[in-house]
């Protein structure tokens, strides 16, 4: 299902269930899906504005995000994504040089900033740049979109450090939602706690999951392992979406003073390490860590978890509809054992 169309069904079914909570402030599904329409009719209205196209081909119009971890950040990312147009991820603490490049490669028409507890929302074409504040008139519904239209841009280093454009169509993340739920079991009851920045793909893409799912995220501004252990603890978190270096600072900080409610932890963006998965075990008891592999084009590639029998150094087994082959220079598929490049199929790639 897709994300809107979920937020808009769990906001009719549970509009007081919370959705979203960072620092404080805590949004139910309710308040979470009215925000999302009055951002999108802010978006509509700048949108008629702007005097140049962006990038992209076709009538899809390309909002900016460049909010960080913000409490708004879910709206406006719901609201950035529906029906005709598409969503440009980009870290307002990446050098102020490199945003720029990334805006002059892209001609976003709207660029969707912070500011202070609201959001501002440019239109750079036209020079206008106005405050999103207050209740919009007969905000419009949240149209989810055909799947084959794209709807995310996000960035990627690769090996030169200049961030690369990549670029997602819809039917490829709700494959990819559709399978995960399954796969990991998420229910209205896996409230998830992912600390990283939302402009990045491994917690975007837990805060979509989790919303999907009908469940609470617990975001934030900032990690620090103090204050996560203890919004863990007054949550009752069941679920961690974590890079190794987060995993590694909260059981450091966890020694002697284990958590029970998480059940499930989930890592990425680096080898686990036998050391790494003993420490989660002290930690967290109760937690059954899961590692997986993947990248912002191609989506899930492997998974592991503690019940499967591998290798310390291996990166699991292919992710469910993901289809892996080992093939030599000559594209010619090698047996078991042998040396050669990983050739990706399936329906997650970019």
């Amino acid at each position: 299902m897709p994300l809107a169309e979920a937020v808009a069904l769990h906001a009719s079914e549970r509009p007081h269930s919370p959705a979203f909570r960072m620092e404080g402030r805590v949004f139910t599904y309710g308040e979470l899906a009215a925000g999302a329409k009055r951002i999108l009719s802010a978006v509509q209205r700048s949108a008629a504005e702007a005097t140049e196209r962006s990038i992209l081909s076709g009538p899809v119009r390309l909002v900016a995000l460049e909010t960080g971890n913000h409490p708004l950040f879910p709206a406006a990312f719901i609201a950035a994504t529906a029906a005709g147009h598409c969503a440009a991820l980009i870290d307002p603490h990446l050098p102020e040089i490199v945003r720029r490049r990334m805006k002059e490669r892209l001609r976003p028409e709207i660029v969707i900033c912070a500011e202070g507890d609201l959001l501002r929302i440019d239109v750079p074409s036209a020079g206008q740049s106005r405050l999103l504040q207050g209740a919009s008139d007969a905000p419009p519904p949240i149209p989810a979109g055909d799947g084959g239209e794209p709807f995310l841009v996000v960035f990627t280093s690769g090996t030169t450090g200049e961030p690369k454009a990549i670029i997602r169509n819809r039917r490829s993340w709700r494959v990819s939602l559709k399978t995960g739920q399954g796969f990991f079991g998420l229910g209205p009851e896996t409230t998830t706690y992912a600390p990283g920045p939302l402009a990045h793909g491994l917690t975007l893409y837990a805060l979509a999951e989790t919303l999907t799912a009908g469940a609470e995220f617990v975001g934030a501004r900032h990690f620090e392992a103090d204050q996560a252990l203890a919004t863990i603890a007054a949550t009752g978190a069941k679920r961690l979406v974590l890079v190794p270096t987060m995993l590694r600072r909260l059981c450091e900080r966890a020694a002697g003073s284990p958590l029970t409610s998480v059940g499930q932890i989930t890592v990425a963006g680096a080898k686990l390490t036998p050391a790494d998965r003993e420490a989660a075990r002290r930690a967290f008891p109760e937690a059954q860590v899961t590692e997986y592999y993947g990248a912002s084009e191609l989506g899930f590639i492997s998974v592991s978890r503690a019940k499967d029998r591998h290798t310390p150094t291996a990166v699991g087994k292919a992710f469910p509809g993901v289809r892996l082959e080992i093939r030599d220079e000559r594209g010619e598929r090698l047996p078991a054992g042998e040396t050669g490049t990983i050739f990706v199929e399936s329906e997650l790639i970019s």
